[in-house]
């Protein structure tokens, strides 16, 4: 089956997500591919029945093996950038009628949604054909005449309604909106613009129960009722549509194969009547071959159930077949999710909906990787040879990187799983306003509007190339959250004149490196409010209990996020020359530097540092260097003497917090805790007033 529609369509998902736990091979794509990532070869062979296949990037089709096309909803085809603007109308006209000429030719394949046929289905037809079927249909008017307009009004007792004649989606100056049934007011009766267009008017529904949506498969009706939330009765107009709010859906108990009638008039309902136009009712109908293109099914009874089987004739000898085993991002992101179910990292229903539907390749269409001698080499979606090994990797549970300066890291797309612990630690309230320094790719913003709406989660980055990237990226996926360029330690304007405190943030959430919680947070914060944010190689979990005072804990998750960086500064700590100054025997080995709760003891203990290891053959660590951004650095020899120059003396403060770590019973993460007051921040172990460490401004 050749799946053509747009990335992110959630309707699509769910019929993919069954139609792969059935084993029923697919290809989704979309023809905004066309012609930059996908390709096409069609040859017209001596029967006069097409050969040939469409490639993309990762997959491809061969046209002899299609058995069904589902014209979903896909995007406009898009050209390069240097075509001019008749350039585009005739490659769009040549592509449109090639890809619609092509595949509608193909012998026996069947079609849900013919795109020739799509301009059919509009609303006035169908209300044609709902009458016919003997439904009942609202009064209704279409006209560009003001005028007109208001006699139909005082006609249907000036309670009418208007709706779109197209698609309900609307994007304009880059904003995209919906455009729902809308009561008419009696002031715009003679609204002047309605002369600019064809318009649709209904009168208004008011003895509605519930409205009831059928769909027809094969000679059988299935109902489903849809209440909205406050049922019967309800102060929502009736006649308005549903969508705005959160309806309540009851299936029918069983397929039903006469006509559906609600006895109160089920005005509102929509029946599909025929496998064509923008129908999404028919789909495994003409997955299962029981529709014909074309053929109205459900409502005749003098057409018997019939299954097309296609003549599936072998490709002519040595015509390529295109191998379709390679998974899909749908499939890899399914795969991801339940990885980190399984493992414990994700068990929120809430979050688990929100990475299953959120795509990460379209936040990390490249990342880099460290190649030959240290040399950082670009891994893209755009290239053919290693599209493949990408997408793999996008949906792998691991950090990557997306962003350099002067070939060192400044950004990247934290892992997976690192990134639902810490979402998950926000806690379950979902009607909060959230605000989240450190952008970098966007994707953890996308989970956060999917989760939080656009208009509650603010997200912050301090350079304009990652931020302007992001809203990109997360403007091409749906999703539009406040993004700002600026320092992530300030305060970013929670409250404005008129807003009462609930504007506050309900939670903050920091994916950079702290060396404590910025003291300009707190005030925007909520009362009770929470902070989830890296401090150290830690990640801890306070809750606001003062205009100025916090405390929490720290989770069991190591947590290694590039620094927060602020204006001019890269987050990068050089590493400055070694000295062969004396050695001494060092009280501490390699492998203490190896630790995991050693080392977040160090990272609350002594400056932020940079590391390095030297890994003996058998992946064991023989030789470390840690250094600081003044200028410290020590070296730790595989003979076991150690060399420290600079200002401080980094060796002796790692032996010296070894010594705490090791009379402490070598304490992992979550036997620490966190104050925070007016006057400073505190780390402590096991008991606020156990032994404790002040937390200062990066050193």
């Amino acid at each position: 089956m050749l799946v053509i529609t747009h990335d992110l369509d959630p309707t699509a998902d769910y019929v993919l997500r069954e139609l792969n736990a059935r084993g029923v091979p697919f290809w989704r794509t979309n023809v905004a591919d066309f012609p930059q990532r996908m390709t096409m070869t069609a040859e017209l062979g001596p029967d006069g029945q097409w050969i040939g296949t469409l490639n993309g990037a990762l997959r491809g089709v061969d046209l002899s093996e299609l058995a069904s096309v589902w014209w979903r909803k896909p995007t406009a085809f898009q050209f390069a950038a240097g075509m001019s603007g008749p350039e585009r109308r005739f490659a769009a006209s040549q592509a449109k009628r090639a890809f619609a000429g092509v595949l509608g030719s193909l012998p026996g394949v069947l079609w849900v949604n013919r795109p020739e046929r799509n301009a059919d289905c509009t609303k006035p037809a169908q209300l044609t054909a709902a009458a016919g079927a003997r439904l009942p249909v609202p009064a209704t008017l279409v006209t560009n005449v003001p005028r007109a307009v208001r006699e139909f009004a005082e006609r249907c007792g000036g309670r009418i309604v208007t709706k779109v004649l197209g698609g309900i989606v609307h994007t304009e100056n880059g904003q995209r909106g919906q455009m729902y049934t809308t009561r008419v007011p009696e002031d715009r009766w003679d609204d002047p613009r309605a002369a600019l267009t064809a318009h649709l008017y209904q009168q208004e529904i008011t003895d509605k129960a519930y409205e009831v949506r059928v769909t027809c498969v094969a000679g059988q009706l299935f109902p489903v009722r849809i209440d909205a939330p406050d049922g019967p009765g309800r102060p929502r107009p009736a006649g308005l549509a549903y969508r705005f709010e959160e309806p309540r859906l009851h299936p029918g108990t069983a397929p039903r194969t006469d006509p559906y009638r609600h006895p109160g008039h089920a005005a509102a309902s929509r029946t599909r009547l025929r496998c064509r136009g923008p129908d999404r009712g028919p789909v495994r109908d003409a997955l299962a071959g029981r529709c014909e293109p074309g053929r109205a099914v459900g409502l005749d009874r003098r057409h018997p159930r019939r299954r097309h089987q296609r003549d599936r004739r072998s490709p002519p000898e040595g015509h390529h077949v295109t191998e379709t085993a390679e998974p899909t991002a749908e499939s890899l992101r399914h795969a991801m999710v339940d990885a980190l179910t399984a493992d414990g990292s994700l068990t929120d229903p809430g979050w688990q909906r929100a990475f299953r539907d959120v795509p990460r390749h379209l936040f990390v269409p490249y990342f880099y990787r460290q190649g030959p001698g240290g040399s950082q080499q670009r891994a893209s979606g755009d290239d053919p040879g290693h599209a493949a090994e990408w997408l793999k990797a996008v949906y792998e549970n691991r950090a990557l990187v997306t962003h350099l300066i002067d070939g060192n890291t400044a950004s990247s797309s934290s892992q997976p799983s690192l990134m639902a612990v810490m979402l998950e630690a926000l806690g379950e309230r979902a009607d909060i306003r959230v605000k989240e320094i450190g952008t970098g790719a966007g994707y953890n913003a996308a989970l956060l509007s999917h989760r939080y709406g656009d208009d509650q989660v603010v997200t912050v980055d301090i350079d304009h190339d990652i931020t302007d990237t992001a809203r990109r990226r997360l403007g091409r996926a749906g999703y539009r959250p406040t993004v700002i360029t600026g320092d992530g330690a300030a305060a970013h304007s929670p409250t404005e004149p008129g807003r009462s405190e609930s504007r506050r943030y309900g939670a903050i959430i920091a994916t950079c490196g702290l060396s404590r919680i910025p003291p300009a947070w707190l005030p925007e914060l909520a009362p009770g409010g929470v902070i989830v944010a890296p401090v150290g190689y830690g990640i801890a979990r306070v809750h606001r209990t003062g205009e100025a005072e916090a405390d929490g804990r720290f989770l069991t998750t190591p947590a290694y996020f590039m620094p927060l960086r602020t204006a001019g500064d890269s987050g990068i700590i050089r590493r400055p020359q070694l000295s062969d100054g004396d050695r001494r025997p060092s009280t501490i080995g390699a492998d203490a530097l190896a630790d995991e709760d050693f080392r977040f003891l160090v990272s609350i203990t002594m400056p932020p540092l940079g590391w390095q290891y030297d890994l003996g053959d058998d992946g064991a660590t023989t030789g470390a260097r840690v250094w600081t951004s003044n200028g410290s650095i020590a070296e730790l020899r595989p003979d076991g003497t150690v060399t420290e120059t600079g200002p401080r003396p980094l060796w002796s403060e790692l032996e010296s917090a070894h010594r705490v770590y090791r009379a402490h019973d070598q304490p992992a993460r979550d036997r620490y805790g966190i104050t925070i007051t007016g006057t400073g921040q505190q780390v402590w172990l096991d008991r606020p007033d156990g032994p404790s460490w002040t937390m200062s401004p990066r050193r």
